[in-house]
């Protein structure tokens, strides 16, 4: 099985930024964060990504080696048990709160008349099916998708310059709020923290000891896509609209032609994000799998993919009765829970550190 190259975790954790959030939760953050969201973004970025670095570089001592193996050897095996077990729970209920997003755009948008369910049996069998490839065949899937997803999203903001109103952009170095700021910041690190998943598959990339640099480089694209996006939506919208708003990323859409040739683009921009959200989902997915898997110290993640894949099912069907009441969710209760699941690897490094100085000092000084 071949090794993930560095432009394919480049690839990745440059749609991770960007899939979910433009989607549905950028227009939370244009409400209330308003022409502070900039500020935010870039808190956001720099904080969220130095997080996963220096978990990265904790984990890259054995770049060889699973940190959901050898973890039981730092903390013990019942304090690994429960740190593994909280990450296979926050990457799987992730999994079921993007399917559940996904299902409700698109039963809302496009398929009004098909049932909920048989929409997500179908995505989720897609699913199953790519994850059972392997990681480094997910990883070279989303290399693929990058190639459509990289580049749209890229030349996308050049579409609106002609009609954005500069008056309003003036708005954006306004006095700035900063208990609105640090407020925001603190919902939106987690974004970026998501990446922390790449501790648990270091030793399947190809140059692990480049993982940090690769990290930042593809921050700060997706942050730039993310800026773009705020800021054209802020400036056809405003915030207060914004924030009514079920999908204004997406709405912006409707607003792109190309002259007499393609009068509505609407299509082929939602097919292309579907790619990279369907990109992300792979990889928390995987993640959530595979962490279950090494608690439990089963060899053969694939084992249990199958009955995993219809607990995400079930879930993402019943987590709420509507989008309003998923979202109230997320905006107050989520951030606070990717905090902590984010933040558990510092046990790990805290009992190593510990651990190492207690060595020292035991060890017999030479010539004594």
């Amino acid at each position: 099985m071949g090794k993930i190259t560095s432009l394919q975790f480049w690839s990745v954790y440059f749609v991770f930024i960007f899939a979910t959030t433009i989607a549905f939760l950028i227009g939370s953050l244009g409400q209330n964060a308003q022409y502070d969201g900039w500020i935010v973004i870039l808190s956001g970025a720099v904080t969220g990504t130095g997080l996963v670095s220096l978990f990265i570089a904790f984990a890259r001592k054995r770049p060889g080696d699973y940190l959901g193996e050898y973890g039981r050897e730092i903390i013990g095996k019942y304090p690994h048990l429960l740190i593994m077990l909280l990450f296979s729970l926050f990457n799987l209920h992730l999994s079921a709160y993007i399917i559940r997003e996904f299902l409700d755009f698109f039963s809302q948008t496009y398929l009004r008349d098909t049932p909920q369910w048989a929409i997500c049996l179908l995505f989720t069998f897609a699913l199953f099916c790519l994850i059972q490839s392997g990681c480094s065949n997910l990883f070279r899937f989303a290399q693929g998708c990058f190639i459509f997803v990289g580049l749209l999203f890229l030349v996308k903001p050049l579409f609106f310059l002609e009609s954005l109103d500069i008056e309003m952009l003036k708005a954006f170095i306004t006095p700035h709020e900063a208990g609105i700021i640090w407020d925001e910041t603190y919902l939106i690190t987690p974004w970026y923290g998501e990446m922390i998943i790449i501790i648990f598959i270091l030793p399947e990339l190809e140059k692990p000891m480049k993982s940090i640099k690769m990290l930042w480089l593809a921050s700060a694209a997706g942050t730039y896509i993310l800026l773009s996006e705020y800021m054209i939506m802020i400036g056809f919208f405003g915030p207060e609209l914004s924030g009514v708003l079920t999908y204004p990323a997406l709405e912006l859409a409707r607003f792109i032609s190309l002259g007499d040739f393609l009068q509505n683009l609407d299509p082929f921009i939602v097919s292309v994000w579907i790619l990279a959200l369907f990109v992300k989902l792979s990889v928390i997915f995987y993640t959530g799998v595979l962490t279950f898997s090494q608690a439990f110290a089963i060899g053969n993640y694939k084992l249990v993919s199958l009955p995993l894949t219809a607990a995400v099912v079930g879930l993402s069907m019943v987590m709420a009765h509507n989008p309003s009441e998923l979202t109230a969710f997320f905006d107050q209760s989520w951030a606070a829970f990717a905090w902590i699941v984010e933040c558990s690897p510092a046990v790990y490094v805290i009992v190593d550190y510990v651990k190492s100085r207690h060595a020292k000092r035991a060890a017999p000084v030479p010539g004594s």
